[in-house]
């Protein structure tokens, strides 16, 4: 499927459900292995559907879809399907795919994690009550290191926890 299919299908969400056809989300592993480009235009048009879609599908269009997204996110060379795979993370965060984030804070490199920071994602779930959690993974995360860029990036997302 080439870039203008994939802009025409994120397009036809706007009018017509077609987020919930079969065939559509059938496609997604062949399009979540091409270039990078259709990786990115894919994961966009994901997150589209995900705004979009009817809020009694939203969880059912989440289910098929979450295991791709969470294996680009962790598996991404390319940054730009990383920061894609995030904003589409960002929109159904959810306490148990917080390893794979607290992986990303704890390992990233610096270049990378600066251009992909979780920081929406550790937000939502705070709002939805799981701030003791995520406080105490951040701070399991600083003290199981020496690292002074890892402490950075867990004393300022820590620093956003407490203003919530």
């Amino acid at each position: 499927m080439r870039a203008p299919a994939i802009k025409d299908l994120e397009a036809l969400s706007y009018s017509v459900a077609v987020e919930q056809e079969n065939e559509v989300l059938h496609r997604l592993p062949s399009l979540l292995g091409g270039s990078v480009e259709t990786r990115v235009l894919t994961l966009q048009m994901l997150r589209t559907f995900l705004v979009k879609t009817d809020a009694t599908y939203r969880k059912e269009l989440w289910r098929r879809i979450r295991q791709a997204i969470l294996y680009q996110f962790q598996n991404a060379t390319d940054l730009s399907v990383k920061q894609w795979a995030l904003n589409v993370l960002d929109m159904m965060p959810d306490l148990t795919d917080l390893e794979l984030i607290l992986d990303h804070i704890a390992s990233s490199l610096p270049a990378k994690y600066d251009q992909c920071r979780p920081l929406y994602y550790i937000r939502t779930l705070a709002d939805r009550g799981h701030k003791a959690e995520l406080q105490a993974a951040l701070y399991a995360i600083k003290h199981g290191t020496a690292d002074p860029l890892v402490h950075a990036r867990v004393d300022d997302l820590l620093g956003h926890l407490r203003s919530r």
